[in-house]
Formats: structure tokens, sequence, C-alpha cells
């Protein structure tokens, strides 16, 4: 009987020898594929163990050979994570919530790879949901309003180095626009910050004196409503060659010196270069408000 099972085996493998011979290889192929996944259906968890123990052997060749096979079968690696998905709705998130690192990680690999695609994405999601973005950044600032002024304060000390020109333009014209709206509240702070205001005065006031001239001389104007024109000191000082305009003495650029109202402002003179003059300060002071014959 053993005999006889040991000769039909063998028959059945010489017949089996001599139908792959005439066989194409193509036909060979396919015929050995069927002939597997025959029997990978019928020894699934055998064949489980087999995969296992040759992965574990075998890591970094499984590895690169995956890789390798992603990289040449992308839309097949997209069609089975779409079907993965679909039948494991919710996976995704709750993997990000176990780990937060990797998942960081990955979404960062995938906007270096795809810049442009990331950009619109974020744009669309931006435009979906502005209310609720806005809503979350007014709350967490809320929660952290020192933090959030110290980072305020610092990122506009940063582009303020990078483009002052153009910061100190956009104020300008922000505040040329709203002047009845910036009245009261200037006037508020000045009220609530007195000592300050003063202390920061008399230091621009040092470092300043220029402006300082010509701040004061343009307010003198404006309280006698007269005409008020921008006059730099030392234009006029380089413009009158540095001598006094009343004893007709040089002045020295480095001691104490006044810019002098021809036709003084008491008297309707002009806040113009056409109406001032270089003068001592002791001079300036002796005529005060009287008209000096040139």
């Amino acid at each position: 009987m053993g005999e006889l099972a040991r000769d039909s085996g063998l028959h059945a493998r010489h017949s089996r020898r001599r139908m792959m011979a005439m066989l194409s290889l193509e036909q060979r192929r396919a015929h050995n594929r069927e002939r597997n996944t025959r029997w990978r259906a019928k020894h699934v968890e055998r064949k489980r163990e087999q995969a296992n123990r040759w992965y574990a052997a075998n890591k970094a060749q499984a590895k690169a050979s995956t890789a390798r096979w992603q990289q040449a079968n992308p839309e097949k690696v997209n069609a089975k994570a779409a079907r993965w998905r679909a039948l494991h709705p919710g996976a995704s998130s709750r993997w990000s919530q176990v780990n937060p690192e990797k998942a960081a990680a990955k979404s960062q690999r995938w906007r270096d790879a795809h810049p442009e695609r990331a950009k619109e994405i974020a744009r669309k999601s931006c435009e979906k949901n502005r209310d609720n973005i806005r809503a979350r950044q007014n709350k967490r600032r809320a929660d952290n309003i020192d933090a959030a002024r110290a980072a305020d304060r610092v990122s506009k000390r940063r582009r303020y180095e990078r483009c002052p020109e153009v910061i100190l333009a956009n104020r300008k014209r922000w505040r040329d626009a709203n002047l009845e709206r910036l009245k009261p509240i200037e006037a508020a702070s000045r009220l609530r910050n007195a000592v300050g205001q003063k202390a920061l005065y008399k230091k621009w006031a040092s470092a300043n004196q220029d402006k300082r001239r010509a701040h004061e001389m343009a307010r003198r104007a404006r309280k006698h409503a007269a005409f008020v024109e921008k006059v730099n000191p030392v234009v006029v000082f380089d413009r009158d060659r540095g001598m006094c305009g009343i004893c007709r003495e040089p002045v020295d650029r480095n001691e104490k010196w006044h810019i002098d109202h021809v036709v003084p402002l008491s008297k309707g003179g002009q806040h113009s270069y056409a109406n001032v003059q270089l003068s001592h300060a002791t001079c300036n002071c002796k005529k005060h408000d009287k008209f000096v014959a040139a």
C-alpha cells in the first residue's frame, strides 16, 4: 500500500513536470501564482507565521523593499490608505493623539515634500474656519495676555528694525487719518502717565536739541494762531552763516543759541523761514517781543 502511494505521488509529480514543460514562461508564472494563492488561502495561519519569522530576521531588507514599492506605486499606496481609513474611521486621529511627536514629524515631512499643495490646503482651511480660528486666537490671547503683549512688542521691534521708513510712513498716514479719534485717547494717556511722559520728554529733548527748538517754536506759533511752517533750526543756522541777526556777531554752534522771529508771534508774525533769523540766546531774551531795526 505504501509503495503504491509512493508510485502514484511520483507519477503525479512527473505528470506535472511534463505539463509545465509544455507551457510558456508566462503561463508557468500564472500557474505558479494561482497555485501559491490557493496554498495561502488554505494555510493562512501558517503563511502568517512564516512571514512574521522572515520579517523578524530581515527587518531592514523588508523596510527597504516596502519603501521601493511605495515609491514605484504611489496610486496603489493612496488607494490602500483610503480603503483603510474608510474601514477604520477616527483611527488616524487617535494615533495622532497618542503619538503627537511622530504625527508632527510626519506632517512636516509631507509639507516639505508638497509645499504648494500644503499652502493651498492651509488657505482653504483658513477661509472655511475663519470665525473659529479668530475665536480661538482671541481666547488664547485673553488667557495669556502678558505673554501676548510681550510677543507683540518683540514683533513690532523686529519689524521696525527691518524697515523703519515704511513703518513710520504707515504710522503717520494712519495718524493723519484718525486725528479726532486719537485726541481723547492721547489726552487720557497723558493723564495716566504724567510723570513718565515728562521723564521721556526730558530725555528726548536732551538728545535732540534742534528738534526740541523747532517743536517749541511751532507750539508757540500755534498758540498765537499764526501761520506755521516746519522750520529746521540747523537749516536756519547754515542759511545765516552763523551770524546773529540782532547784534551781527558770530554765534558759536556749541553754545546755547536761539531762532528769533523778526516780527514777533504776538504781533502777528508767521512761523516761517522768511520770518526767522539766528540769534544769541541773550540777544533774543533782551529783544523779547519788540521790533529791532535791521
